[in-house]
């Protein structure tokens, strides 16, 4: 991510500038959902054109206009498809830019910690306070700790980086009852700036830090144990459009055949599209633990609700009792993640930890990590 440079000390400077960079982004944010409509109404388009060079009592001459016409439409609409995607992480960036601006303007030490709010660093605490004015809250370093977390979604090495604070629940807890609750863990973006600011303050970050590469050098995985559970209502509901898509390309030939040519070859392809789909869908409609030797792979159908552990930042994996079910406990050392529990599970974890985790990687080099405790 590429941040502004300088910021301008003057305040009717940094008003003309920060109306800039908020322009850049609702533009791109325009342009975005601009194209992302256009790309729409080129494929109803060129479902329409094609309806009526297929179904029209038109001559050959206008047929094949129309032909022409429906090419043009569909590239149309993956143009404005690419064009939206493009335009939408372009506007992310700029909404990230525009934070760290706001951030600047506060102090050089400020970073956002939640909507509207702003921690600053200095003085030997954190101060914590609302963008404008609200109230102010003051946490000592000395009970605070600093994490480094990478939130992966696959088994790799690349991820979102952010970093964790924790802060004693007293300091922010609305009420007396919440005051002796576990502390509160607040998360802001990864950035050099937040480092260096760390480092001059003496605060050590605690985790792993990204790797100089980017995490770009593939590396093989080792799944030594998976554990499998169906998820029955999305299958269920994957089942109505197999039912669905199996009858529209059953009735698509004799309807071809006996009565209209392109109303059969579409509702086929219809159906075809459909039970495909929905057949992806109920394959997919499970939940999978997977034990690697580099860590613990907790996967959804969604892939923002999978989430993946390395071993050397959990440190303890247990059964517990919660809400009248019983789950996993996988604790790391900025907080716990609690999953449906496989009958198994904790001895496969013990037999894991007890072959050890050395491996050779694809480029033959030794990987050496660490299983939790028991």
């Amino acid at each position: 991510m590429k941040y502004i440079e300088t910021v301008p000390q003057g305040a009717e400077e940094r008003a003309k500038m920060r109306k800039q960079i908020v322009l850049r982004r609702k533009t791109l944010t325009v342009l975005c959902f601009a194209c992302a409509f256009a790309g729409i109404l080129l494929l109803v388009a060129t479902l329409g054109v094609l309806l009526a060079a297929e179904l029209g009592k038109i001559s050959e001459q206008v047929k094949t206009i129309l032909y022409i016409l429906t090419g043009a439409f569909l590239g149309g609409a993956v143009l404005f498809a690419l064009l939206a995607v493009l335009f939408s992480k372009a506007g992310q960036r700029a909404l990230a830019r525009e934070q760290d601006f706001i951030e600047r303007c506060d102090g050089e030490k400020s970073f956002f910690v939640g909507e509207g709010t702003l921690a600053t660093f200095g003085n030997g605490r954190l101060t914590l306070h609302a963008e404008t004015d609200g109230r102010v809250i003051f946490v000592p370093y000395e009970e605070m700790r600093f994490f480094s977390v990478c939130t992966r979604h696959t088994p790799s090495d690349r991820g979102e980086w952010s970093v964790v604070l924790e802060i004693p629940a007293r300091y922010i807890a609305k009420n007396k009852a919440e005051k002796d609750a576990p502390p509160a863990l607040v998360q802001t973006d990864y950035k050099p700036r937040l480092i260096t600011c760390l480092q001059e303050e003496g605060l050590e970050l605690i985790g792993e830090t990204p790797d100089p590469d980017g995490g770009r050098e593939k590396k093989k995985r080792i799944c030594v144990k998976k554990f499998v559970r169906p998820d029955a209502a999305k299958r269920k509901r994957a089942a109505v459009f197999i039912a669905i898509g199996a009858v529209l390309l059953a009735a698509s030939f004799p309807v071809a055949f006996w009565w209209e040519t392109t109303a059969g070859t579409i509702a086929g392809v219809l159906g075809a599209f459909v039970l495909g789909r929905a057949v992806y869908s109920f394959l997919k409609a499970k939940t999978v633990l997977a034990l690697c030797r580099e860590g613990f792979w907790w996967k959804e159908s969604a892939r923002s609700d999978s989430v993946f552990l390395k071993w050397e930042e959990i440190t303890e994996c247990v059964k517990e009792e919660r809400g009248g079910r019983e789950l996993l406990a996988v604790r790391c050392a900025y907080g716990a993640y609690y999953f449906p529990a496989f009958e198994g599970v904790e001895q496969e974890i013990a037999a894991l930890k007890e072959r050890g985790t050395a491996e050779q990687d694809c480029c033959g080099k030794t990987v050496d990590g660490q299983l939790p405790n028991e």
